[in-house]
């Protein structure tokens, strides 16, 4: 957590970034986040009844939406990508 905070003040980021980053991390731990950089997916729920207004997981009922640079990145894409590559090698280092 203070890694992510330091490299993020080395590189320059705004303030709004690091504290959103730190509170996120503190939150979940999981850097498998779309919105780590700056994409968005839409209709993740969708409402299964609209007279009670109760909202489901979308398995499928209708379309979802992967849209790229939604808003600002948290981190640089390039930085996300080697991370997801690395708990892919954890993975099969520590499960196999």
């Amino acid at each position: 957590m203070l890694r992510t905070a330091r490299c993020l003040m080395a590189d320059g980021h705004p303030e709004r970034y690091r504290q959103r980053a730190l509170a996120h991390q503190q939150s979940q731990s999981n850097p498998e986040n779309d919105k780590y950089i700056g994409d968005a997916i839409l209709q993740k729920t969708c409402l299964k009844d609209f007279l009670t207004k109760d909202r489901v997981k979308n398995n499928g009922h209708i379309p979802q939406y992967y849209i790229e640079d939604n808003h600002d990145a948290i981190i640089p894409r390039e930085v996300f990508m080697q991370v997801q590559d690395e708990m892919i090698l954890q993975r099969c280092v520590y499960s196999g």
